[in-house]
């Protein structure tokens, strides 16, 4: 297939369309303010849910929230439920660098001054925040029912709220895309279990900072890990090298452009306190840099700067929209060693991919949707069916050495597509075309939205 078929299964709006955007500063008949927090979060979307549903319908969505995570709801609405649309891509929690990776709905009743994890789980189980705190073991109720993030300020209440902040940080990976598939005991449950988790690290640790700057994430075995919370770049890129000479850790970059990707391959980089060091056909260059917030900026030897603007962080994977307006993979994983697909990846399930569509220095980014259907054991094909502007494309994947083939036999003029997986961090898997060159990659995910905005600022990263 070639990719110009997946350039017509682009959206027609690539920025979400009908999601208000504003921050209702101008509202004159202002009603009750709300503070949505994981950490803050800005530009949530916020619904007013005036049938009392539980679900965000036509015409109930009424803004998204401002840079501190604040919206007032206008009086006519103001006491009515809300329930607040986060957006992988889109969305910015202020303990993070970069944009929400994954999307999920969180509730508050109408007489809550915040929305958060706690208010959520609280109208799951068809109870008080109060008697949540006291279900978490949380002496003062306060601490859950409020900020808990302008409390870690507070001497008297700091060491709960940051244990009430990591709590909520880990319970938020737990949420569903919409806030109406809670399943209110298990949730309860899981918050039970990652506060366990929290208290046993904090007793052998005894250090309330490490609390803090920890997310815990459930692993396989169903147990929950500690993994640290990526809110500084620098420290994040820097991985804990000390000497330029004798890095510890290195980072493998790719660019998605087919044009860029064809001319530079992938690099390794790696980076100390004060330098830059890029390792490209056997030749070390290093150089200076500077961090400002989501954004690396490389200083070449012209004096020259390039701006990075990081965009999705992960532990071990991220992507950044450079200057020159393409899209670059940062991974620590290794893009050379192939991973082999199984049938549970694909079957019954929906994937969004995102490439180049360009064959010149301009990228030209594409969106795709693949509905994967039963698989036969004994044929070992499937059906899939790509979603179209004008229609839908269905045709059979298979899965020959690992890799994942869709074939266009019905299509005689396009080419089968067939993309060995190289890497995964458990939200997007990273792919790259058996037939074209080894170094050009494409992005899987199931989260529709976060393939969107990624589409969407490469898209105005490259105008």
């Amino acid at each position: 297939m070639k990719k110009s078929v997946l350039s017509s299964a682009i959206l027609s709006a690539i920025v979400l369309s009908g999601c208000g955007g504003s921050n209702n500063e101008d509202v004159v008949n202002q009603g009750r303010t709300i503070t949505v927090i994981d950490g803050y979060l800005e530009n949530a979307l916020v619904c007013v849910d005036r049938n009392n549903n539980g679900v965000c319908d036509e015409g109930e969505l009424i803004g998204s929230t401002n840079s501190n995570g604040q919206f007032t709801i206008p009086t006519a609405d103001q006491d009515y439920p809300v329930i607040i649309r986060s957006i992988a891509g889109q969305t910015k929690d202020k303990d993070r660098i970069g944009y929400l990776t994954q999307s999920y709905e969180m509730t508050a009743n109408s007489s809550s001054s915040v929305v958060t994890p706690f208010t959520t789980l609280a109208n799951a189980n068809d109870m008080s925040v109060e008697d949540l705190a006291s279900f978490l073991g949380f002496d003062d109720s306060s601490v859950i029912s409020g900020d808990y993030v302008s409390l870690k300020q507070d001497a008297d209440q700091s060491e709960d709220a940051i244990m009430a902040h990591a709590l909520a940080r880990s319970l938020v990976q737990e949420l569903p895309t919409e806030s109406a598939n809670i399943n209110g005991d298990e949730l309860k449950k899981t918050a039970e279990d990652i506060n366990s988790a929290i208290e046993e690290h904090y007793g052998n640790s005894n250090d309330i900072n490490e609390i803090d700057e920890n997310d815990f994430v459930r692993s396989d075995d169903g147990s929950f890990e500690v993994v640290e919370v990526i809110n500084d770049l620098q420290n994040y890129l820097i991985k804990g090298n000390e000497d330029k000479d004798a890095p510890i850790s290195e980072w493998n970059i790719a660019n998605f452009s087919n044009y860029w990707a064809t001319e530079e391959g992938v690099f390794s980089a790696w980076l100390t306190e004060d330098d830059l060091c890029v390792l490209e056909n056997g030749d070390i260059e290093c150089m200076t840099y500077s961090v400002n917030g989501d954004v690396l900026s490389i200083t070449s030897e012209d004096g020259e700067a390039e701006n990075n603007v990081f965009i999705y962080t992960s532990t071990d994977l991220a992507f950044a929209v450079p200057d020159e307006g393409d899209l670059t993979l940062w991974t620590t994983n290794d893009l050379i060693e192939s991973m082999s697909f199984t049938v549970s990846d694909f079957e019954n399930k929906t994937w969004f991919i995102v490439m180049d569509d360009s064959n010149n220095a301009t990228s030209e980014p594409v969106y795709g949707e693949l509905r994967f259907g039963e698989y036969n054991t004994e044929t070992q094909t499937g059906v899939v069916t790509l979603i179209d502007s004008e229609g839908n494309i269905e045709t059979n994947w298979t899965l020959p050495n690992g890799n994942l083939r869709i074939g266009f036999e019905e299509h005689p003029e396009e080419s089968p597509l067939e993309v060995r997986y190289a890497t995964t961090n458990g939200t997007i898997m990273i792919v790259n075309d058996v037939e074209q060159n080894a170094d050009v990659f494409s992005m899987m995910t199931q989260d529709e939205a976060l393939a969107l905005n990624i589409v969407s600022k490469w898209e105005e990263a490259s105008m």
